[in-house]
Parts: C-alpha cells; structure tokens; sequence
C-alpha cells in the first residue's frame, strides 16, 4: 500500500513538472512575441500595433504576477513619418 502511494505520488510529480515546463516553454514563446512587438517600427506604427503590444504586455504581466509597464502613443506615428529619399530609391 505504502509503495503504491509513492509510486502515484512520483507519477504526479512527474505530470507536475512537465506541465511547468511546458508552461514556461509557452512563457518564453510569448515574451519572444512581445520583444518582436516591441521593435521600434512595429509597436509605434499605428494605433492597433501599439495596442497590439500592450496587450500582450498585460498577458505576461498577469503571468509573471507584476504591474504591466505600457507604451504610450509616439508623438508621430510610424505611418505617418516622411519616406526618406534613400528607401525610395532602392526600389
């Protein structure tokens, strides 16, 4: 009886960790999604890139059990900054 309770004991162990590792493999995904969010050019392009961001700020936030740190708008957005002379030349 006591061996059967420590072999269920280890099986739960075992489920226990997989599924935090599992957890953080899908923690790092995200914080990979919200670092390429983050890229200047990409967050500050337009009101729904950058709302794009801070939600998903919030989502890591929440997981990481912190106060979510938000962009807030650039004074130009990227959409509307002048095409420079050089990019439109290497087209």
């Amino acid at each position: 009886m006591k061996n059967k309770k420590l072999r269920e004991l280890d099986r739960l162990l075992k489920v226990a960790k997989n599924s935090l590792e599992q957890l953080n493999i899908k923690v790092k995904g995200l914080n990979d999604v919200r670092k390429i969010q983050g890229a200047d050019g990409t967050w500050d392009y337009d009101h729904y890139m950058l709302g794009m961001y801070n939600g998903i700020e919030i989502c890591v936030a929440t997981i990481e059990g912190r106060k979510p740190v938000f962009r807030s708008r650039p004074e130009i957005w990227g959409r509307d900054k002048p095409v420079s002379d050089l990019s439109i030349s290497s087209m």
